[in-house]
Order: C-alpha cells, then sequence, then structure tokens
C-alpha cells in the first residue's frame, strides 16, 4: 500500500522475536488522538515467535492506518533503525519500541503542539514510567534540561527512545551523516542520533508521563551478562569520546567526568562478576579522572561494598 505522504506524523515500530509485548504496543499506537493524519509503519526484523500474525491482524483491523514489512534477512537493531527512518514521511516521526507501550492517548497531539510552535526545536521527548520483570512500576524522579543540551547527553543519554517525536528531515539528515561516520561501533541505534542532533538545534522535555518502558532482564542494556555488559558500557564510552573528538568539543571537566563515570561503571561490572584482576588497575583511573571528593568517597563505600558481598 502506499503512504500517504500528507500526513503529519508517521509513528515507527520496529519489532524482533517481541510477541509477547507488541499487541500492547500496537493497541496504544492506534488509539492516539491527533487533530491532524498519523500514520504507523511496522518493520519486523525476522522474527521467528509469533510476531508476524499479530502485525498482520493489526495492519487487516486498520489497513488505512498501518503499513507493515517484514524483511527477509535479519538487519539488526542499526539497520532497522536506519531502514525505518528511510520508510518514513511527514512532518514528524515518533518512535514506540514494540516492547513498550504508549499510556497517553494525546501523546503526539502533545509534541506536535509543542514542537510546532517553535522551529529551534528539533525535537521532544517525555516523562515515563517504567515496569520490570516482577510488574513494579517506577517514576523517572530527576527532570533533565531543554534546550541546547549537548553537554548534558554526551554525559547521560536522558532520552528515552518510546517518548521521542523527531522533526523527519532533521532525522533523515542525521542518519545521512552518521552513515559516514563509524555508527557500528556506537552500538546503539538512538544515541548517537540524539547526540547528533543536540549539536544542532534544541532537544526539549514534556515533564508528562506518556509510555511504560519494560525494563527486561533479557534485553541488551539490561543484561547480566558480563562479556555484553562490558561492550555495552565500552561501546558508550567510545560514541562519547568520538563526538567529542570529531563532532563537538567539550570542557575538560566534563571529560573528566565521562573517564570518571565509565571506569567506575567497569569496577561495578567487574566487581559484580568476580572478575578481578583489571580490579586495581581500573580503581587507579577512576581515582585519576575523579575530581569530587565526596563523589570518590561515596563511590569508593560502594564498590568495597560489592566487593566485601562476593568475597564472603
Amino acid at each position: 500500500m502506499d503512504i500517504d505522504i500528507e500526513y503529519e506524523v508517521c509513528i515507527c515500530i520496529t519489532n524482533f522475536n517481541k510477541a509477547l509485548y507488541i499487541e500492547e504496543a500496537l493497541k496504544s499506537a492506534v488509539s492516539q488522538k491527533f487533530n491532524g493524519k498519523f500514520h504507523i509503519i511496522i518493520v519486523d526484523d525476522c522474527s521467528n515467535d509469533n510476531s508476524r500474525a499479530i502485525i498482520l491482524n493489526y495492519q487487516n483491523k486498520y489497513p488505512q492506518l498501518i503499513t507493515t514489512y517484514f524483511n527477509i534477512s535479519n538487519l539488526g537493531l542499526i539497520n532497522n533503525f536506519i531502514k525505518i527512518s528511510k520508510l518514513s514521511k511527514g512532518k514528524y516521526v515518533a518512535f514506540l519500541d514494540s516492547d513498550d507501550y504508549w499510556t497517553d492517548n494525546f501523546k503526539i497531539q502533545k509534541q506536535v503542539d509543542l514542537i510546532q510552535n517553535d522551529n529551534s526545536i528539533g525535537l521532544v521527548h517525555t516523562n515515563h514510567l517504567t515496569i520490570n520483570e516482577n510488574k513494579v512500576f517506577s517514576k523517572k524522579v530527576s527532570i533533565p534540561p531543554s534546550g541546547y543540551v549537548y553537554n548534558n547527553l554526551i554525559l547521560n543519554n536522558f532520552i528515552t527512545h518510546s517518548t521521542v517525536l523527531i522533526r523527519r528531515n532533521l532525522l533523515v539528515d542525521t542518519i545521512e551523516r552518521l552513515e559516514k561516520l563509524s555508527w557500528g561501533k556506537f552500538y546503539y541505534n538512538d544515541y548517537p542520533v540524539y547526540l547528533m542532533v543536540s549539536v544542532h538545534v534544541k532537544i526539549n522535555y514534556l515533564d508528562e508521563g506518556t509510555m511504560v518502558y519494560r525494563n527486561l532482564g533479557s534485553s541488551a542494556s539490561h543484561t547480566r551478562n558480563y562479556d555484553l555488559k562490558t561492550k555495552i558500557v565500552d561501546s558508550t564510552f567510545y560514541c562519547r569520546i568520538y563526538f567529542i573528538e570529531n563532532i563537538k568539543d567539550v570542557s575538560n571537566k566534563i571529560k573528566n567526568k565521562i573517564r570518571s563515570n565509565y571506569f567506575y561503571s567497569k569496577l561495578v561490572i567487574t566487581t559484580n562478576n568476580a572478575q578481578t584482576d583489571d580490579f586495581f588497575r581500573l580503581l587507579f583511573q577512576f581515582y585519576r579522572y575523579n575530581t569530587s571528593l565526596k563523589h570518590l568517597i561515596g563511590s569508593f563505600i560502594r564498590i568495597f561494598k560489592l566487593l566485601y558481598l562476593k568475597v564472603f
């Protein structure tokens, strides 16, 4: 089916083996109340569970609203994200991961109202609830900054993907820029996009809970696997340093904080997994780059408490 290019918002949903959750995501997407036109694109990356049947069932129910694509070979996280972003049409793109779901039927309306009134804003994200495997909800407490947030964002990725609405022309331009860089080494599909966007335009935060993020122990970002956790931490650090060295520099204070946070994360992973070979080397590096005595003492206490629990 040809997609109507006159609609304003394109909701992009990528899926891989999320049959347990995708129906809830789709239901929340089709329930959006918007005073313009919106469309939903779903790209399934060769799922081998029941995802295809669920997706096709929703497309049959809403043939004018949903367009589906089923990859003939597995593209992986980054390439599938690139594909769906380039397939999108319209003025704005909203992302929804297939294991998350929106709780506010006016989510995209609120975000469009905000972004269309200020041309300097390129992306709007929102507050959300988090649910873990035990069905325990937690609310995002700290309020992230709005505006030109590159210096904040390079320290901490405070943007949750399924809350994002972005100008499509900015998204496509950003992807084209990233494709010329070492995107595959960044590991993430979303964080490099947000960083690149924050270099050029404002990013605004809407402090309203609009979605539920599933914190699944089986997901890559919350894995308990030592090698994968190490890869994620290393990749995040590489992404930040790459942006600092090649895209936009930051102060030495921010650089030291990035390095301090990195070595602290490595210490926690090493201690939790009883991998003590590099413990003192990492401890020295953490001490070297930490400029806050209060943070240093608190971190040492937490690290040695973890170490004590592992040993005794």
